[in-house]
């Protein structure tokens, strides 16, 4: 960039580098219409008042009005009556500064109240600018501006042009805080644009005409599908090579049991259900069910091939508890050394790695405990060994 600057005209101002940041686009796009206002006026009110109105919808960052014309209040000055009643410029620019201030003129102090006092010293309309007094003449007389300008209420130069279906509007560009939800704070902005429909003056139009939470929203549910559909597929290929629908009972209810625990243990965490920690279930369900499926394995493997074993079931999890706990943990060294990662991947997959963590944890402890039992429960001991032998 320094490279180039002495290459740029005089007059242009420094270039400036912005980086992108997604939190920089606006959430919700607002058109405001109105059939009696013209546009200045109409952007007047929308600067004015409405967007106070959304700048306190909790999560919001602040907002943004484009289009429409911008007031503006131009003085034009007869420069041969200015001359005439030796009067310059600079004298009355200097005056019209002076004249249209507001400034803190302290405070008043009560028994149980303290108040803040103001001057206010600026023009309210066009009609008392142009009686202000700027100065005197060479006898003494007051100049007021209208004797040397006149003063038009008009608007600058329209250099942007806002319409939405062919009819011009005003923009009112709502933005969400980082850290906030952008499905509650669109929601929060629709319900505000609710609750201000019915007090809009006659003849104006609020319109909500782009919502980002729409996408977030079509997104999360596409992810929410795949993982019932994972879920599914998981369920009906372990039940393939299963035998016996007391297994496949098994197996379905330690699905539902560890993504229960793990949904918990999220909303401690203060997780959001966002397009990442629905990826985050996806990952984990292809995997959650390994350490049960090899428990319940194992325990039925001693019922049939070691009848004489009087608890099968506590033995058969002891002799592969270190092994499911091992596999998990090498899940663990796979994803956990990505929390580490700084910048835009961490703040992105954060989410995502821990809910796998958490996921798997629960899947490893569900396999110990709760596996154990309801196989207890479905296969008491020597049971399945005496059905394999027969009478």
């Amino acid at each position: 960039m320094g490279t180039i600057l002495n290459r740029l005209p005089e007059d242009a101002q420094a270039p400036v580098i912005i980086k992108a940041d997604p939190s920089q686009l606006s959430i919700v796009d607002l058109a405001v219409f109105s059939d009696q206002r013209d546009l200045t006026e109409l952007r007047t009110w929308v600067e004015n008042y409405l967007q106070d109105q959304f700048t306190a919808v909790e999560g919001t960052a602040g907002t943004e009005v484009t289009g429409g014309l911008v007031r503006e209040i131009r003085v034009e000055v007869d420069q041969q009556a200015l001359e005439g009643r030796g009067l310059s410029l600079p004298v009355l620019s200097k005056a019209l500064a002076a004249e249209n201030v507001q400034l803190l003129g302290g405070w008043v102090t009560g028994p149980r109240k303290e108040y803040v006092a103001r001057t206010l010293a600026e023009y309210d309309n066009v009609d008392e600018l142009g009686r202000a007094v700027i100065a005197k003449d060479r006898d003494g007389h007051p100049v007021q501006l209208v004797d040397v300008a006149e003063v038009l209420d008009g608007h600058v130069l329209q250099r942007l042009v806002t319409a939405f279906n062919g009819r011009e509007c005003v923009k009112l560009s709502v933005f969400k805080q980082t850290a906030a939800n952008t499905v509650d704070v669109a929601d929060g902005i629709r319900a505000k644009v609710k609750e201000l429909t019915p007090l809009l003056p006659p003849g104006t139009e609020l319109k909500a005409i782009y919502d980002a939470s729409s996408y977030v929203r079509k997104a999360v549910s596409g992810v929410r599908d795949a993982a019932l559909i994972a879920a599914v597929l998981v369920v009906l290929v372990v039940a393939f090579f299963l035998t016996g629908w007391q297994r496949i009972l098994v197996v379905v209810l330690t699905l539902p049991l560890t993504l229960l625990a793990s949904a918990y243990v999220a909303s401690l965490l203060d997780f959001s259900l966002n397009l990442f920690s629905l990826a985050g279930i996806v990952v984990a369900i292809t995997v959650l069910l390994d350490n049960c499926v090899v428990v319940m394995e194992n325990i039925s493997r001693l019922q049939t091939e070691h009848p004489e074993e009087p608890h099968p079931i506590r033995v058969g999890v002891a002799q592969v508890g270190g092994a499911v706990g091992g596999a998990t943990a090498t899940f663990f060294a796979l994803f956990l050394p990505f929390l580490m990662v700084s910048g835009l991947s961490s703040l992105l997959f954060r989410e995502l790695i821990l809910l796998v963590a958490v996921v798997l944890l629960f899947s490893l402890l569900l396999a110990l405990t709760v596996t154990p039992c309801l196989m207890n429960l479905f296969f008491p001991e020597g049971t399945e060994a005496a059905e394999r032998r027969g009478p």
